[in-house]
């Protein structure tokens, strides 16, 4: 698993995006449809922010890795079988793009929604109308966040816990805690 130092230098790549969060809502923009002229319908994305746009609000702490998917220029390239959404990839040298997600609830709504110019937070069960990739992203990221919420304290010893390996494991942090002994029960002989 890679650091946290690695994973802030994958986030600051020109190529890296963050979806944003606040308080389990979605940062999402309203886009004209691909099809049509000036009458085509709106459809949501997920707002996806350049590390740029939020290195001022992030930390290691804040970071969740939600994986590298391929990005839109080797579309002709995917696999019969990425047909039904498109293709996770966790070690690749593909041409891919890394996908973040950070949750903002420590700033207030409309300092989220300045972060994104024309965004605007919509109710979690909106999310259907986001595209596939959007969804998927947006379901990879919205159970971590939460998980990370519910879970700020050891559940041995009560103390604080921070969050490690990219968002996907929450340590304590009293050394004296019987986690961080490999077991919690001894062996009765």
């Amino acid at each position: 698993m890679l650091s946290s130092q690695q994973l802030m230098q994958i986030a600051a790549l020109p190529s890296s995006l963050f979806i944003i969060l606040h308080n389990g809502w979605p940062l999402v923009v309203n886009r004209p449809a691909t099809s049509g002229g000036d009458k085509s319908p709106q459809t949501l994305s997920l707002m996806k922010l350049h590390y740029s746009a939020i290195a001022s609000v992030l930390t290691e702490d804040d970071l969740i890795y939600l994986g590298r998917i391929k990005s839109p220029a080797n579309a002709d390239t995917l696999s019969p079988t990425s047909e039904r959404g498109p293709i996770l990839l966790e070690n690749s040298n593909q041409s891919s793009v890394a996908y973040f997600c950070i949750d903002l609830s420590k700033l207030s709504t409309d300092e989220v929604v300045q972060l994104g110019m024309d965004a605007e937070l919509i109710h979690p069960f909106s999310f259907v109308q986001l595209s596939s990739e959007d969804r998927m992203l947006y379901s990879r990221a919205s159970p971590l966040l939460d998980w990370h919420r519910k879970n700020q304290f050891c559940p041995t010893c009560g103390s604080v816990t921070s969050m490690a390996y990219g968002g996907y494991k929450r340590l304590c942090q009293n050394t004296n805690c019987l986690t961080h002994k490999g077991h919690i029960f001894p062996f009765i002989i």
